[in-house]
């Protein structure tokens, strides 16, 4: 995905949290980090590589994270841990979503308010721009809030994200747009599209990744697209062969798409 960093070598020792997520999987597949450390609720979906250490406890506890914190030397702490239930639903449990995407965060930079030297990397949403707001992006919010709370009352180096409708391999959250229009379309299932028309933005993977090693100092590159160009994009890519290059594409965005759509199907064929 980003084949420059193989080249390289990341002194760091990285801290992540919530290492089941998309976001984690890509960050310990593609970024040869000196050391990773990774904390997650269960025991599942564990990848095995030799800079590479697994924990597992409620990522709510302090006690756990602080035992942690003193046996390493972290250079960076990656919080991933979320829950993306953006939806309204009346149904939602919405003191769970508040909480979930708030008091990880919290838990976290209390545990290390004091060490200024470690890189705090945390990942918001351009939901909270939004005007009809979710428990959700009241969450994201109250979180933006929280980091410039530690930022200017302890002098944390807080790397705040802002992400929308993020996309690539090992994403298996299929309430979003590209997995859910992948997979039904492999599995010819009927789509309805909702707000066809209505532009969005999306980011590759590699964006973030580059930001976290600070190749970037920002995210550059997001395209704007409409769902129903996507569902048009993702039917005639997957008509093409497979190996092609960048070059034959139009941008990145497309070329990142179609790269996408075939880690799934060879994802779907090792489920089948």
């Amino acid at each position: 995905m980003i084949s420059q960093h193989l080249q390289i070598k990341f002194d760091d020792t990285v801290l992540i949290l919530g290492s089941n997520s998309f976001i984690a999987k890509n960050i310990i597949t593609e970024i040869p980090f000196k050391q990773i450390v990774c904390v997650q609720k269960k025991k599942q979906n564990i990848l095995k590589k030799k800079n590479l250490k697994y924990y597992f406890f409620n990522l709510r506890s302090s006690k756990d994270l602080i035992r942690i914190i003193k046996k390493y030397n972290f250079d960076k702490v990656i919080i991933c841990a979320s829950n993306n239930n953006n939806s309204k639903n009346l149904k939602n449990d919405n003191s769970e979503i508040f909480f979930n995407n708030t008091n990880i965060l919290l838990n976290t930079l209390e545990c290390i308010k004091f060490q200024k030297k470690i890189e705090i990397i945390n990942f918001t949403s351009t939901e909270v721009q939004k005007k009809k707001k979710s428990i959700y992006s009241i969450a994201k919010k109250t979180n933006d809030d929280v980091c410039k709370f530690y930022e200017h009352s302890y002098g944390l180096k807080i790397k705040n994200l802002v992400l929308s409708n993020l996309f690539g391999n090992n994403d298996l959250n299929f309430n979003r747009i590209i997995p859910s229009l992948i997979k039904n379309i492999l599995f010819k299932k009927k789509i309805i599209l909702n707000n066809s028309s209505k532009k969005l933005q999306f980011i590759h993977i590699s964006q973030v990744l580059k930001v976290i090693t600070n190749k970037s100092k920002y995210i550059k590159k997001k395209h704007l697209i409409s769902i129903n160009q996507i569902k048009n994009k993702i039917l005639s890519f997957m008509k093409l062969k497979k190996g092609l290059n960048k070059k034959d594409f139009n941008n990145s965005f497309e070329y990142n798409l179609y790269e996408t759509i075939n880690w799934y199907i060879k994802y779907f064929k090792r489920k089948l």
